[in-house]
C-alpha cells in the first residue's frame, strides 16, 4: 500500500485475496476481498485484517457508493467507511477502485455480540489449559465455527490425535465472558442470491423474504438458535404487514425492530433512488437483548441515476416495487402511520445535509476535483457498451448531479404532508 501527498505508506506485507460479489463477479473489471496478515490501520480507517476493493464498474463516476455510505453515517445510520485508491495487480494497472470495510461484526463496524469471535477464545483457552498445540486451537477453534451446538449446550468434545484421545470441555469453565443469551449476535443480509451456508424465507402476507445469516455463518449447526432468528423474523414481518402494525402474539412493530433505524435505512434508499435495494444487499443486525437494526448501507451502482436505470430522479425507486418483488419490505413500512409521521419528521431534518452534496461547494464537486485523472484513466480502460452509453467520468458525473437535482424537489413535494406517504 503505497501513500500520496494525504497518506503515507500504511501496509507492507503478506495478504490473502479473492475476486467477491455476485453480479460484479462476472464483469471484466473484478472486486476483490482482501484479508491482511495482521490488523492494520488503512487510510485513517480503524484498524482490521478484512477489506474489500470495490471495482464499481457500473458507476464511472465512481461516487454512488461513497456518496451513499458517508450520508448513511452523517444522518446515524451505518455505511462502511472508505476512500479511492488505484489498483496494481500483477504489475498491471487495473483503474481506480474503492477501498472500503469489509461488512462483519467487529467494534467499529457491526458492533455486537461476535459468536465466531467467541470459538476462538474458547478454543484458545483450553489449548492453553490441555497443553495443545497452536496447530489443534486452531483446529479447535474452526470446529467450534462450524458447529454451534457448544451455545446451548456448554459443552463440547475435541479429537486429540496426537495422543488419540477425545477431550471433552465446557466453555463457562475456560471461557469467563461466555453466555448462553443466544438472543442477539446475528448479522442478517436480505438478497435474492440466497446463497449463504445458513438460510431460511419467512412468508407474511404477500412478503416472502430471503434471509441469509452472514454471521455466525454455520448457525444452521444450532436449531435452537436457527429457530429463535425464524421465530423472530416471523414475527417482525407479520407486525409490518398486519393492518394494525401488531404480530400474532401481541406485540408491535416498535417491540421488534428500532424504528429510527428503519427510517434512517428507508431515507438513504429513496434518496440516492437505489432501486437495487428491493431485492438485493440489505442488512441488518441483531445484539444480544435488543431490537433488529437495518444496517449497514451497501451497494449503490445502480443508484442515483445509474446507467443501467433510468436518469429520472422523479417517482419512487423502492416502495413502490412491493406489488412486483415478493421480499421489497419498503411500502409494507410506509403502511404504517407512525413510520409515515417519523419518516416525515426525519426528512426535514436532513434534508439540508443532503442538499449539500449538490453546488460548486459541495462534497460532489470537492470529490470529483480529486478524481478527475485517475477516472478519466479508468473510463477508458473499462468504459464498454456494458456501460449503456454512460459515456467518460464526466458524463457519467453530470448523470448523476442531473439525477440528484431533479430528486430533491420531487421528494419535497412528497413530504409536502404525511399523507403524501401513503
Amino acid at each position: 500500500m503505497q501513500g500520496n501527498d494525504e497518506f503515507k505508506s500504511t501496509y507492507d506485507g503478506k495478504m490473502e485475496i479473492k475476486v467477491r460479489g455476485n453480479t460484479t463477479s462476472m464483469l471484466p473489471k473484478k472486486p476483490w476481498k482482501i484479508k491482511l496478515d495482521k490488523k492494520t490501520k488503512m487510510f485513517d480507517i480503524p484498524k482490521s485484517k478484512h477489506w474489500v476493493l470495490l471495482a464499481n464498474y457500473n458507476d464511472q463516476s465512481m461516487l454512488r457508493n461513497k456518496l451513499a455510505y458517508d450520508f448513511a453515517n452523517e444522518i446515524g445510520s451505518l455505511g462502511m467507511k472508505s476512500t479511492w485508491v488505484e489498483c496494481v495487480l500483477n504489475g498491471a494497472w487495473q483503474g481506480t477502485y474503492q477501498f472500503c470495510e469489509h461488512i462483519r461484526i467487529a467494534g467499529d463496524r457491526v458492533d455486537i455480540h461476535d459468536w465466531e469471535d467467541d470459538a476462538g477464545s474458547i478454543a484458545e483457552a483450553f489449548a492453553a489449559a490441555h497443553g495443545l498445540t497452536d496447530d489443534q486451537a486452531a483446529t479447535l477453534a474452526t470446529q467450534l465455527e462450524q458447529n454451534f451446538t457448544w451455545v446451548t449446550s456448554d459443552s463440547f468434545s475435541f479429537y486429540d490425535a496426537t495422543n488419540r484421545v477425545t477431550l471433552t470441555g465446557r466453555p463457562s469453565e475456560v471461557y469467563e465472558a461466555f453466555t448462553q443469551d443466544y438472543s442477539g449476535g446475528y448479522l442478517f443480509e436480505f438478497s435474492e442470491e440466497y446463497d449463504e451456508i445458513t438460510k431460511f424465507t419467512t412468508s407474511s402476507g404477500v412478503l416472502g423474504v430471503k434471509t441469509m445469516l452472514k454471521s455466525p455463518e454455520y448457525l444452521n449447526s444450532n436449531d435452537t438458535m436457527l429457530r429463535y432468528c425464524k421465530t423472530f423474523f416471523q414475527n417482525y414481518w407479520d407486525a409490518c404487514t398486519s393492518v394494525d402494525g401488531y404480530s400474532k402474539e401481541g406485540k408491535y412493530i416498535g417491540d421488534y425492530c428500532d424504528f429510527e433505524s428503519m427510517v434512517n435505512y428507508w431515507l438513504v434508499m429513496e434518496l440516492f433512488g437505489n432501486c437495487d435495494a428491493v431485492k438485493k444487499s440489505r442488512y441488518a443486525y441483531k445484539d444480544q437483548g435488543g431490537k433488529l437494526v437495518w444496517g449497514p448501507v451497501w451497494d449503490f451502482d445502480w443508484g442515483v441515476g445509474s446507467p443501467r436505470v433510468s436518469a429520472d430522479g422523479t417517482g419512487w425507486k423502492c416502495q413502490s416495487a412491493s406489488d412486483k418483488v415478493a421480499d421489497a419490505v419498503y411500502k409494507e413500512w410506509t403502511d404504517n402511520p407512525e413510520f409515515c409521521t417519523r419518516l416525515y419528521t426525519r426528512y426535514w431534518q436532513v434534508r439540508d445535509q443532503f442538499a449539500r452534496l449538490l453546488g460548486s461547494d459541495g462534497l460532489i464537486a470537492t470529490y470529483t476535483n480529486r478524481l478527475v485523472e485517475a477516472c478519466h484513466a479508468n473510463s477508458i480502460k473499462w468504459n464498454t457498451d456494458y456501460n449503456k452509453g454512460a459515456g467518460n467520468f464526466e458524463a457519467d458525473v453530470s448523470r448523476l448531479v442531473t439525477f440528484l437535482t431533479q430528486r430533491l424537489p420531487w421528494l419535497d413535494r412528497q413530504f409536502a404532508t404525511v399523507t403524501g406517504l401513503v
